[in-house]
């Protein structure tokens, strides 16, 4: 990503599925590929303080949880 020129266009026109994306609000570069992301149609959601390892965050289950039962 930092290879590319801003807005660092990740060659997607738009989204085919809903797709959402967690980042922890501390790397510049995830929050930038989110911002594209969620220009493109996702939704973006900043758990503050989650590492690297989003997966691990004790909150991620639960807001997928939750995100997965709005789409039903």
């Amino acid at each position: 990503m930092r290879a590319l020129r801003p807005p660092r266009d990740l060659g997607l026109t738009s989204l085919r599925t809903p797709t959402l994306v967690l980042t922890g609000g501390s790397r510049d570069l995830y929050e930038q590929t989110a911002g594209e992301l969620k220009r493109k149609g996702a939704r973006h959601e900043t758990l503050t303080g989650a590492t690297h390892r989003i997966r691990d965050d004790p909150r991620t289950n639960p807001t997928l949880r939750a995100r997965l039962s709005e789409q039903r």
